[in-house]
């Protein structure tokens, strides 16, 4: 459930000490009832303890907003490498650096063209491209 590090009672030492909950339910006389006792196992001497409901309690939430903030950064960290593929799919203006959307055909910032034709036979290409797409000719 949860493993917290605290000195072993038994031995004596330092050690990861297991946190363990044992639930009982049952009905009275149509009236439910349930109890909940919290034990801690040490890690080097196995010997089992019987702690305090509060504490155990405490132990068992702080254990479940760590694992819940442990996720939350392996989510983040999972969605990063995709808003930096996003961010570097977003065309610029070779002149100006300006964002450039699909479709536009001058630079909205600095007028540049954004729409370049081959010398050689006149279609028109990509920017930055070094070869025309139509006849192949080297693009200065």
């Amino acid at each position: 459930m949860g493993v917290l590090k605290s000195t072993c009672h038994a031995c004596g030492q330092e050690a990861k000490l297991l946190l363990k909950k044992q639930e009982k339910s049952g009905c009275i006389w149509l009236i439910p009832w349930w109890s909940n006792t919290y034990f801690v196992t040490c890690g080097n001497c196995f010997t089992t303890f019987k702690i305090d409901k509060e504490l155990g309690a405490q132990i068992e939430r702080a254990t479940r907003e760590a694992d819940r903030s442990v996720k939350e950064q392996e989510r983040l960290h999972e969605q990063r490498p995709k808003q930096l593929q996003a961010a570097q799919q977003v065309k610029r203006c070779s002149n100006c650096g300006s964002p450039i959307t699909a479709g536009q055909r001058f630079c909205v910032t600095c007028g540049a063209s954004l729409v370049i034709h081959c010398l050689h036979c006149g279609a028109i290409v990509s920017p930055g491209s070094t070869f025309c797409t139509n006849c192949s000719a080297r693009l200065s």
